[in-house]
């Protein structure tokens, strides 16, 4: 009786299934959406491996590897640089990166990427964006100029807003119309 192809791959499936155990990496990434300039965050890498021996995790940010954890390895932990990432190693393990002195360089892509030990080397990654903000340094200003103003119908009020632009460091005069104003009749 001859046997077909199909019950051929069926049962080469079959074995390949039971002579090498099949596993499926699971991981949940944790990055705040939106982080202050000085402030600290944590980036969290959970992950579970399914009874599999952890090989290697590694970070990266825009594509460029700033943190590799391979616990078989003498130091266990190698850190490199990247512009905007500034690690707290002490604070940091397989699972999570402490980020400190966050600063505008610090925004962009995050990705964490789990490999297991052979004989199987699977390899899970995910990414999650972070952006890293500036208060103003100083109060917004808005005024136009004088305690009081008359406006005759079909006019907008002339408004200046000033501000100190964190980024730039330069004040910007904006003149723009007032669409809301506070009408005063004698």
């Amino acid at each position: 009786m001859p046997i077909t192809i199909k019950l051929q791959v069926q049962w080469t499936i079959f074995l390949f299934l039971f002579f090498y155990k099949v596993t499926c990496l699971k991981m949940e990434l944790r990055v705040e959406k939106h982080t202050l300039v000085g402030d600290s965050t944590k980036l969290e890498c959970k992950y579970d491996l399914q009874g599999e021996e952890l090989y290697a995790v590694k970070w990266y940010k825009n594509g460029h590897e700033f943190y590799r954890f391979i616990p078989r390895e003498s130091p266990e932990v190698q850190v490199f640089e990247v512009t905007g990432v500034h690690i707290d190693v002490k604070q940091s393990t397989a699972k999570s990166i402490l980020l400190w002195h966050l600063e505008l360089a610090s925004s962009g892509t995050y990705r964490c990427e789990v490999s297991t030990e052979a004989p199987s080397f699977e390899t899970v990654t995910n990414y999650s964006t972070m952006l890293t903000i500036a208060p103003p340094d100083d109060k917004r200003l808005v005024s136009n100029g004088q305690d009081r103003q008359t406006i005759k119908p079909g006019e907008y009020p002339v408004t200046q807003i000033a501000s100190n632009s964190n980024k730039l460091k330069t004040y910007k005069i904006l003149v723009c119309v007032s669409l809301i104003a506070t009408v005063v009749y004698n």
